[in-house]
């Protein structure tokens, strides 16, 4: 209850005794707090894990094939601004056995590539300017469109040299109210930053299938229409390329590519001499050249990737 003119007013205690929770915050304090409100995900440890569990080598038939070289060239404004690559081993996971050691091809060859692909965008354009998603079926409660956008937004501010305060400006009423940011919100947030950003700009999105259908057209809907010039790259299987299609509105032109031997035989060589080093006793040189040979030939007809290109010239 409020006096006001002696008269008794109803006010909510919540709004009542409500203050500003970054009035007394430090500003470097006061920008972290305000970012942290647009979603709870945390790629960066992510990736973290993923470089962790690839070996050396592995990846750089991708870094070196044209098309891929000519989409990461910020500076080619011919180049297409998507590139999408689709694999799936042909008869389901397909386990390698010898001795204690276990591979799975599809480990080896899909997952490390778009954490490849992250280190090497880095290396070349800056961490700031490489914003990052790796979809996971296990955490698709989290993994909401609002969550994805909000988590890619914040990646791009929080490595920037400053946060513009355009952003901050609609970031404040937000803590303040204690309110959920809205899909519409971050496409506004978006919309006000691109266009301030001179300098180039990548995202990749890992294991899209693995999100929920609905989930994933939403993104893509958001990729297409408010990431203006943004370079953006997409793992996923083979399945949900219809949907990409459709999301995007066109009809994307795919590009079939065996399994990278080299990729294959290094990873395998890597694991076995681990297993050496446990067990001496359990592998000689000639076993190892045999199951070197042996799965590196068969393994190379079971699995394709496919890319893609969305056709939209910058």
């Amino acid at each position: 209850m409020l006096l006001i003119n002696s008269r008794l007013i109803n006010v909510p205690e919540s709004q009542f005794f409500r203050t500003d929770p970054l009035i007394n915050c430090p500003p470097e304090e006061r920008i972290q707090k305000l970012l942290e409100i647009l979603s709870p995900l945390n790629s960066p440890k992510r990736h973290q894990d993923m470089r962790a569990k690839r070996y050396a080598g592995s990846g750089r038939w991708l870094l070196q094939h044209p098309r891929f070289i000519q989409w990461a060239d910020y500076s080619n404004k011919d180049a297409d601004r998507m590139l999408c690559c689709y694999g799936m081993p042909g008869a389901g996971k397909t386990i390698i056995r010898y001795g204690q050691v276990k591979s799975w091809i599809y480990f080896l060859l899909m997952l490390p590539l778009s954490s490849v692909v992250i280190d090497n965008l880095v290396a070349q354009h800056g961490r700031e300017n490489v914003a990052y998603m790796y979809c996971d079926y296990r955490d698709q409660t989290n993994q909401t469109v609002v969550n994805i956008l909000g988590n890619l937004l914040k990646q791009l501010l929080i490595t920037a040299a400053f946060v513009p305060e355009v952003i901050t400006t609609m970031l404040e009423p937000l803590k303040k109210e204690g309110r959920r940011v809205e899909v519409g919100d971050i496409s506004q947030m978006l919309k006000a930053l691109l266009p301030q950003r001179n300098n180039c700009n990548f995202l990749c999105l890992d294991a899209l299938d693995e999100l929920e259908p609905r989930t994933r057209f939403a993104l893509l809907k958001a990729l297409h229409t408010d990431f203006g010039t943004v370079r953006i790259f997409i793992t996923g299987r083979p399945h949900i390329q219809p949907e990409v299609d459709g999301a995007l509105q066109t009809k994307l032109d795919a590009m079939h590519i065996t399994a990278d031997s080299g990729d294959i035989r290094g990873y395998l060589t890597h694991e076995i001499e681990e297993d050496m080093n446990i067990n001496p006793d359990d592998m000689n040189d000639q076993l190892k050249e045999e199951i070197l040979e042996t799965i590196t030939s068969k393994a190379g007809g079971m699995y394709v990737m496919y890319f893609s290109v969305f056709a939209c010239r910058l």
